[in-house]
């Protein structure tokens, strides 16, 4: 009995270590890197990836939704500055997908993540059915001067009934700004305990009119997976 009780202590803590330490599903997937080739033994922890995208389905449960802007000018987050239709989108699309959704706020020390509910009322079993969406969106402007170039008329000459016969052109120049916005948007997606660095995905969008966020983030959102 007492051996019994000591294998099954000793299983507890073996098992309580390796989830503490994020022994999980995601481990194996241990390749550093960024960029990969196809869907074999390169076993990247990206969303990108087809084995680690499977998983990741079948696994993940809750999804904890940060989404900050960036200011373009002095590159820094802005902790009370988002873009409501960044976050609206994203929890629609990924509700949809049968994810549990929680938002939170942006902090400069990242704690919104140790601070989330779902996290406080997690325990360190459930670490490998929580992933991380954080969104960041720097918005900016540009200008363009073009110079184009078309016939100015300069005379007629008319005959007696007043219609032209001929008529006098020279070339004349000007100038204009042309205005563009640019959207970029960057989304990185780790499960809780893991790295993010090797999970991000960004997408770009100029635009005549405004600022375009919706066809930014849709594309990156289709990599996430719909729950299995």
């Amino acid at each position: 009995m007492k051996n019994l009780l000591y294998l099954l202590l000793l299983t507890v803590f073996f098992s309580y270590g390796n989830t503490l330490h994020g022994q999980s599903w995601f481990e194996k997937y241990t390749k550093q890197k960024t960029l990969y080739e196809g869907d074999d033994e390169e076993l990247v922890r990206n969303i990108s990836n087809k084995k680690f995208r499977e998983e990741f389905s079948e696994n993940i449960e809750k999804i904890i939704l940060c989404h900050y802007a960036i200011d373009m000018n002095n590159k820094y987050c802005e902790k009370d500055k988002y873009y409501r239709e960044i976050i609206g989108l994203a929890k629609k699309d990924l509700e949809k997908k049968g994810y549990i959704v929680e938002v939170v706020w942006y902090n400069k020390d990242k704690s919104q993540f140790r601070n989330s509910e779902t996290i406080s009322k997690s325990s360190f079993s459930d670490f490998g059915k929580v992933a991380v969406v954080e969104i960041a969106v720097c918005c900016d402007y540009s200008n363009v001067l073009r110079s184009e170039t078309n016939d100015k008329t300069v005379g007629t000459v008319k005959d007696a009934s007043g219609k032209t016969v001929v008529e006098y052109t020279t070339p004349s120049r000007y100038s204009y700004y042309e205005y563009y916005y640019d959207t970029y948007t960057y989304m990185w997606v780790w499960v809780y305990h893991q790295y993010a660095s090797v999970m991000s995905n960004n997408e770009t969008n100029r635009s005549k009119s405004y600022y375009k966020l919706s066809a930014c983030l849709k594309p990156l959102l289709k990599d996430i997976p719909k729950r299995r």
